[in-house]
């Protein structure tokens, strides 16, 4: 059997919250053993002795790098000079020093010689993440490690008591459940869940290009146990609304350019950014009728959605035709429904037949495309394909004051909300709950928008 890539996470204790979620992340690949001290320090082991064999044995050594980090004394300092010692005996060109910047430091001295991934802002971590992806993989092929698809495909076991409490509540939920219609009769019980599981037929939008789902009003819970950003998990009521059921195109777009005579803000600029040979950059030349740069046109990609996009463009386009963007909460419900669901579709992770992302393509696809990733409410790729822009601003703590009915976000901020992941995204960006954010004067190749309407 294959042996597992050796991965050793160093870091300072004020960054163990991303750490131990780039730990988590990093596990659950399938093919790496991940060093992370309250992982593998055992009760009345010598810090030193095994910090120092754990660095010894591995086969890439992460530095996550931070102002909380750098400038601080002690045991991380101690543990980077070890690292470094160690790195002086590996062959040249030898992948074994990964910098990883969490947020905007100074990457020290001592190791600006190896290439650094930032991982800020949040927007960029499923990027960033991919590309330090790429760096263990390169490093596994360096050693002649096979990474065996059957460690890829490792799932974790379920807790065996905890089915049967599931199966048990389940029975006994079914049996109260007959007594009641028994008690109250069929047709009344059907009364009472018909709104919920019988919304209105879908609409079209006023210029009838776009196919709208209903909402239902109803409360969902909102958020999630994932980043902090994301907590605390609370409930929210919403009023009735309308969703277009995919991202708006480029062919709705271009009608809306040629009524208005509208310019966006990357023709403006005449520039835009694009995914390129692994990174972002900013090229000219690329707006939303160029998209990978000024040789390029949308001529083939009309159902494709738009891309370079602003906030203030996506804003522009919805009040033009009567509506609006989405509140966050309003996207979050119609990707995740009620049930309180990780991604559209359901819990199942992801895969290339529910929704375009993690590059499997490596741009994007006509909306709709993906039928089998469908939410709950009717919505086609709230996952994957273009990240969208959304009414509120970004805050990291607005959940922890938010209002539980019709929340709309902070009064200001600096930057907008972006939801859903993009065809560059891995699976932790594609999850209904995450939470992105961008400035609203800027745009990308993997952003765009859909709208929304209220329930008169």
């Amino acid at each position: 059997m294959p042996r597992p890539l050796r991965v050793f996470l160093c870091h300072a204790r004020e960054d163990k919250f991303i750490v131990r979620e780039l730990y988590r992340q990093l596990t659950a690949e399938g093919w790496m053993d991940v060093w992370l001290d309250e992982q593998k320090l055992l009760p009345g082991q010598e810090w030193d002795i095994e910090i120092e064999k754990a660095v010894e044995q591995a086969d890439v050594v992460i530095v996550c790098l931070s102002n909380k980090s750098i400038d601080k004394e002690g045991y991380v300092q101690k543990e980077l000079r070890f690292v470094l010692n160690i790195a002086d005996e590996k062959p040249e060109g030898s992948i074994f020093v990964v910098p990883l910047r969490l947020d905007d430091c100074v990457v020290p001295r001592r190791i600006r010689a190896w290439q650094y991934v930032d991982y800020f802002p949040k927007i960029n971590q499923t990027w960033a993440y991919q590309r330090l992806i790429e760096s263990l993989r390169l490093r596994t092929a360096k050693l002649d490690i096979s990474i065996d698809k059957s460690m890829t495909d490792v799932k974790p076991q379920r807790n065996t008591l905890r089915s049967h409490g599931i199966r048990v509540y389940m029975i006994i939920s079914a049996i109260i459940v007959t007594i009641l219609m028994l008690y109250f009769g069929t047709l009344f019980l059907s009364d009472i869940l018909a709104p919920a599981t019988e919304p209105p037929a879908a609409t079209e939008s006023p210029d009838n290009q776009m196919t709208m789902v209903f909402v239902p009003q109803s409360e969902f819970t909102m958020g999630s146990e994932g980043y902090d950003d994301e907590k605390p998990i609370h409930m929210v009521t919403l009023d009735a609304y309308w969703i277009d059921q995919t991202e708006v195109t480029n062919a709705m777009f271009a009608k809306f350019i040629v009524a208005t005579g509208y310019e966006t803000e990357s023709q403006k600029k005449g520039k835009s950014h694009i995914f390129q040979s692994g990174v972002w950059i900013e090229t000219n030349g690329a707006d939303w009728q160029h998209p990978t740069g000024p040789n390029s046109n949308i001529f083939g990609r009309e159902k494709h959605p738009v891309i370079h996009v602003s906030w203030n463009d996506a804003t522009a386009y919805c009040e033009w035709r009567g509506d609006r963007l989405p509140t966050e909460s309003e996207w979050e419900k119609a990707a995740r429904g009620t049930d309180k669901r990780t991604y559209p579709w359901g819990n199942k992770a992801p895969n290339n037949t529910l929704l375009n992302y993690n590059f499997n393509i490596g741009d994007t696809t006509e909306v709709g495309k993906y039928s089998d990733g469908i939410s709950p409410l009717g919505a086609l790729d709230m996952a994957g394909n273009v990240w969208e822009w959304v009414e509120d601003w970004y805050s990291d703590t607005y959940y922890q004051n938010s209002p539980s009915s019709n929340p709309l976000g902070p009064d200001a901020g600096i930057n907008k909300v972006v939801r859903g992941g993009s065809w560059s995204d891995v699976e932790d960006g594609v999850r209904a709950s995450y939470r992105g954010e961008h400035d609203p004067s800027n745009a990308k190749s993997s952003l765009g928008f859909r709208c929304a309407r209220s329930q008169p």
